[in-house]
Parts: structure tokens; C-alpha cells; sequence
């Protein structure tokens, strides 16, 4: 005797297994990928005094530095930043720094333009930014 089934039966039970099939992935993790947890460290050195939110969070960069590394630290603020002595990591922030920030080194300077006719220069000295204000007469 030949045991005859729906038509339909084989669907059905191809959908049925296709739905256990990915349960049984999704509950082992098979065929998820996750992410790495991305690094709280900003890709470069911060600036001194720049705002940070995670407390106790240290950075070290080396790139710049061969000899030495640039540390970083957030106290859940600001930024500390330690610079060594002699290091050539000499590099604008990317944003204006507030005036009377520590910098380094002594005579860098860095322009912010606000359009195509005024703009702001920081210079680092003594340890400190300072800026000036410019603005050239287009007529000129």
C-alpha cells in the first residue's frame, strides 16, 4: 500500500524547518557578527583642557612621539594632556582652543577661519595659547 501525502505537506515542512533552522542560529550566535567594542581614545592626542565625558579614562599615543609617549588623561571633564619635553608632536587641535590653555611646544601656531575674510591665529607661548583676531578688507 502506497501512503499518499498532501501536496502541500512538503512546503510546509521545508518552511517549518527553515524557521527552526534560523532559531537555532540565532539562539547559538552562529551567523551574527558583532562589532568590537570601539576605542574611547580619540584617534589623536586631545587638546589640554578639552572637554571629555568618561572619568578615568587614560590614552597613550606613540606616533608622534618615537622616544616617548604622549599621555592622556580624562578625569570625566577635561582632558590632561602631558606632552613630553623635546617630543615633535606638534599638531593643531581640531577645534579652537580656549585662550590661556596649556599647549605645546612654544611657537606653534594654528588658524581657525570663520569665513573667507576673518579668522582667529593661536600661537603657543609659554606654555599657554594666545590668539588674535583677523579680519583683511576685501576692497584691498
Amino acid at each position: 500500500m502506497r501512503l499518499r501525502l498532501p501536496r502541500r505537506l512538503p512546503c510546509r515542512v521545508a518552511v517549518a524547518c527553515a524557521i527552526l533552522w534560523v532559531a537555532f542560529l540565532t539562539a547559538t550566535g552562529c551567523g551574527t557578527t558583532t562589532d568590537p567594542a570601539p576605542d574611547p581614545c580619540p584617534s589623536v592626542p586631545p587638546t589640554d583642557g578639552a572637554t571629555c565625558v568618561q572619568a578615568d579614562l587614560e590614552c597613550l599615543y606613540a606616533d608622534d612621539c618615537p622616544d616617548a609617549l604622549i599621555t592622556a588623561h580624562c578625569d570625566g571633564y577635561h582632558w590632561s594632556v602631558y606632552v613630553p619635553q623635546g617630543c615633535a608632536a606638534a599638531r593643531c587641535p581640531e577645534s579652537e582652543p580656549l585662550s590661556q590653555l596649556s599647549c605645546a611646544p612654544d611657537g606653534m601656531s594654528c588658524y581657525f577661519a570663520y569665513d573667507e575674510y576673518c579668522g582667529s591665529s593661536y600661537f603657543c607661548e609659554g606654555g599657554t595659547w594666545g590668539s588674535v583676531f583677523n579680519c583683511t578688507d576685501p576692497s584691498q
